[in-house]
């Protein structure tokens, strides 16, 4: 018998919230069928009109200045400048290699030896990472070495 009558209550609950709310959608219907724009129109020529505007704190003209750094993202990427800057890459001369002579190859437990000579006929072991003068050497493999010399990398082919 309880529950009949909790479930008399659910159904009451429900049934008037769902009478409220077709009541409000039939009156927005209602209004908007007898919306007339003229009665705004007389009544906004009867007040002045007031521009009250409420900027954040934070608001600064400066905000827009970069929009147009913004790149559109529906426009297709501009190619001309890239070839532009290859071709002053291209242009440039490539810097002499060192005058050095890969010589030979020794094998370590603790890595790779390069034996290399200069113009002045002397005679450099180095490992990977080590320096002569301003030259690093980079890589060691049985048929070249890898070197850097202010900034450039050169590969030096072994003598046979």
């Amino acid at each position: 018998m309880k529950s009949l009558k909790s479930n008399r209550l659910v159904i009451f609950l429900l049934s008037s919230i769902s009478l409220f709310v077709w009541g409000i959608i039939l009156y927005q219907l209602i209004w908007g069928v007898n919306y007339d724009p003229s009665i705004e129109k007389s009544d906004m020529v009867r007040q002045e009109f007031k521009v009250d505007i409420n900027m954040p704190a934070g608001y600064s003209d400066s905000m827009f200045v970069n929009l147009k750094s913004i790149r559109n993202p529906f426009a297709p990427k501009r190619k001309e400048k890239r070839k532009k800057k290859i071709k002053k890459i291209e242009t440039k001369e490539k810097p002499k290699a060192p005058d050095f002579k890969y010589i030979g190859f020794i094998t370590d437990p603790k890595g790779n030896l390069a034996l290399l000579s200069n113009a002045n006929n002397e005679t450099f072991i180095k490992r990977e990472g080590e320096f002569i003068n301003e030259i690093c050497v980079k890589s060691i493999s049985r048929d070249k070495v890898t070197i850097s010399h202010k900034g450039h990398i050169f590969d030096i082919k072994i003598m046979n």
